[in-house]
């Protein structure tokens, strides 16, 4: 048998801290704070007592903002300062976790159930994240290592080291209460099965009414925003969430909601576990008590009053779960009955842990598409595209600490709506005087169901002025709209668009816009019949080369298509943004309509699919925009000689919408450069554009001219940016695979990605 060294444990235990440090404070700042990030940054540096009356009524209780309140005093309020706190509270959970393992199971299910915790993805995710959960989760591990020491021994003063812990777990989170829950199921079958005298159940019951009477005065306190607070989740039953459960506790939320391979090796651990349990004894009931009862108690609730699902909430029962692995993992060891096969279980135990951590882990910190709401990208868009005359309108609660994290600019902010449910009378009055008084609107939409469920507000704004785009940022959407009035300038039409929706009238202003600016467009559509599908209106601004400088898609009218009725007139309104960039010119703009569901555009009357309403006058901004305003994939600057690259994007023609979607060979491939001039009229040497097969082989080498050839450098000015879009098709004999995509300039090669082939 392997003998033990001394401080063998300890050695482990710093290892595995170590580890969770690394992967807690590794990208904190990669990803904006969100909404309720913004919300505790808002309310950490004010006077506790205020923070307790706001906390109140965001519904919280305020035991993590008052933690949070003293972080800040020391490390400040940035990103990875506020973060922090966060991280450190998740690293000494994985230290709790280790220790109690370690206690319990021993030297296997201690290491085991330590790497799950450093390594767990769901974890790793709300350790980065400033709120209260982790905290929750941590309190609640030290309430469970507080409540075996006291079942070892009861006594009051066991059991008063137990209740300010319990009790703090509550005042982070409502349902930090669920360990005492489970922890009753524990003490009542431990006093039940050895048949404890009355005063054991005395005490227990004082310290539970000790717990009631201190809670009481909070949940008085935040009466009104618990008894109004709606329902957070669609009803769910047992089935759903013993799925979701095993999924996101074994793989964190930063994967999709699909069964996983990995899953069936986490299973084969909670069926060894379970085998192991009863020789496990009572530690072994603690870790599955701590693990099942907090998802029990959810269902049962939702179910007697309003669903409130939300795997964060039950980070409270993490630490058991892992807990149950380290048993499983020590339970198969002894099934096996050879202590020399210890560490052979142990190291494929670890094997799971780390093979099903990687590509959640990666998601978390190189894939935006699992990534917060971004509100750091929302303030730099504004910034890099806002006029002296623009507003800001927030659209959800609390938005208005986030944005103002972010956003130092001095465009006024409208909250809205001012009292929820809105008022509409009030709400339109106050949209109507936003029109007034600015150009464009910057409307930044969150939480709709909550703050609007009937859409008075997006529903003027879309009847009544002209979107100029709609992005989402995460789950949070900024819509830009721009005022004026139209009606005046309508002129007929007359095209006839399918088998029967003709555009009657339609106005286009102004005819010159400056490059990051929006033409609007007024359309009335006059249907000879009922359209039998859902149309969608699409209007494009198109340089020479009929490339896209500018896009907008949308609902023809304020109604539905799908509810239109044969010879009534239904308005619509639009903006088509010139994308920041766009070198000055003449260009054409196009309207047209296609089917939702096929994506059919609709044969126009006469020939084509689109109809050319007028020619818009482009001219070069007075200040060249920043990066931030480029519609670029990757930005970086690159300097070559008298010009410097300082972005690109590149994806299958069309599909700007889906970039990573793969392309086939002889499909037509979009490359869009963004060039900043240093100087006037400045040189390019010859540059061409290689594609490099999977294989490694040069598949391609296009000579790359300037916008080719519209818009020369010559006529380029000094600083100006340059928007150059082209399209080139790939190789009909292209391999499948990833390729790659560089630019030669002067002998010099810039990397701009990978691509993915995929032959049919």
């Amino acid at each position: 048998m392997r003998r033990r060294r001394p401080g063998e444990h300890l050695l482990v235990g710093l290892g595995l801290v170590l580890l969770a440090f690394a992967l807690r404070t590794y990208g904190l700042e990669i990803q904006s704070l969100w909404a309720d990030e913004g919300t505790s940054v808002a309310l950490a540096p004010r006077p506790l007592v205020r923070i307790a009356l706001d906390a109140s009524r965001d519904i919280h209780p305020p035991l993590y903002y008052f933690t949070l309140h003293a972080w800040v005093a020391l490390v400040g309020t940035g990103v990875f300062a506020v973060r922090g706190l966060s991280a450190v509270y998740g690293t000494l959970l994985v230290a709790v976790t280790y220790a109690l393992g370690r206690r319990w199971f021993g030297r296997v299910g201690g290491t085991v159930a330590g790497l799950a915790a450093a390594l767990s993805p769901f974890a790793v995710h709300y350790s980065q994240e400033t709120r209260m959960y982790i905290l929750m989760a941590l309190l609640g591990a030290l309430s469970w290592a507080a409540f075996a020491r006291y079942l070892e021994r009861p006594s009051p003063g066991r059991l008063a080291v137990w209740w300010p812990v319990a009790l703090a777990a509550a005042y982070t989170h409502y349902f930090g209460g669920a360990v005492v829950v489970a922890q009753n199921v524990v003490w009542v079958l431990r006093a039940w099965r050895e048949r404890w005298a009355p005063a054991k159940w005395a005490w227990w019951a004082g310290a539970h009414v000790g717990l009631a009477a201190a809670y009481i005065p909070w949940l008085y306190l935040s009466r009104q925003t618990l008894l109004n607070w709606p329902a957070i989740s669609q009803p769910f039953g047992p089935a759903f969430l013993a799925r979701e459960v095993l999924r996101t506790f074994s793989l964190g939320p930063n994967v999709p909601p699909t069964w996983s391979p990995w899953l069936w090796g986490f299973l084969a651990l909670i069926a060894a576990s379970a085998v192991g349990a009863r020789r496990a004894g009572w530690p072994g009931l603690f870790a599955f008590a701590w693990w099942l009862v907090p998802p029990g108690l959810m269902l049962i609730l939702s179910a007697l009053d309003r669903p409130f699902y939300d795997a964060k909430f039950l980070i409270v029962a993490l630490p058991g779960y892992h807990l149950v692995l380290g048993l499983g993992a020590r339970a198969a060891a002894e099934l096996i009955r050879r202590p020399a096969w210890s560490w052979p279980v142990t190291a494929a135990a670890m094997t799971l842990l780390v093979g099903a951590a990687v590509v959640p882990l990666r998601n978390e910190w190189t894939d935006p598409a699992y990534w917060r709401d971004d509100y750091r990208g929302i303030a730099r868009t504004i910034e890099a595209t806002a006029g002296p005359d623009d507003a800001i309108m927030l659209l959800g609660p609390g938005q208005i600490e986030i944005l103002d994290y972010y956003y130092k600019g001095p465009l006024p902010r409208y909250p809205m709506p001012r009292r929820r449910p809105p008022d509409p009378e009030a709400t339109v009055r106050e949209l109507e005087s936003i029109a007034r008084r600015h150009r464009r609107l910057y409307a930044v939409l969150w939480a709709q169901q909550e703050s609007d469920p009937e859409g008075i507000i997006e529903g003027w704004l879309n009847a009544n002025a002209f979107k100029a785009g709609d992005r989402w940022y995460g789950n949070v959407r900024l819509a830009v709209y721009e005022f004026g009035d139209l009606r005046d300038r309508l002129e007929p039409v007359g095209a006839r668009f399918g088998d029967g929706v003709v555009l009657a009238q339609a106005a286009v202003a102004p005819e010159e816009v400056i490059a990051g600016d929006a033409v609007r467009v007024e359309l009335v559509w006059r249907p000879a019949q009922a359209p039998q599908a859902e149309l969608v209106v699409f209007a494009q601004v198109l340089d020479a080369g009929n490339h896209i400088v500018g896009q907008y898609d949308g609902r023809p009218a304020a109604t539905p298509s799908t509810a239109w009725e044969p010879g009534q007139a239904y308005r619509g309104r639009l903006g088509v943004p010139v994308l920041p960039g766009t070198p000055p010119g003449t260009y054409r703009l196009i309207v047209g309509l296609y089917d939702r569901a096929t994506g059919r555009r609709l044969p126009v009357a006469g020939g084509g699919d689109a109809l050319t309403l007028a020619d818009v006058r482009v001219r070069r901004p007075p200040v060249p925009p920043t990066a931030d305003a480029l519609d670029a994939a990757v930005r970086r600057r690159v300097p070559l000689g008298e010009v410097s690259l300082v972005g690109w994007r590149f994806n299958k023609l069309g599909f700007d919408h889906a970039p990573e979607t793969p392309l086939a060979p002889g499909d037509p491939l979009s490359v869009i450069l963004f060039w900043r001039a240093g100087r006037q009229a400045p040189d390019l040497p010859p540059m061409t554009l290689e594609l490099v097969a999977p294989d490694g082989r040069l598949a391609a080498a296009w000579p790359w001219e300037p916008l080719e050839g519209r818009y020369p450098p010559e006529k380029w000015q000094a600083g100006e940016v340059v928007r150059d879009p082209q399209v080139r098709f790939l190789p009909g004999d292209l391999p499948a695979g990833t390729a790659r995509l560089r630019l030669v300039i002067d002998g010099r090669r810039v990397e701009l990605g990978t691509l993915v082939v995929r032959v049919p």
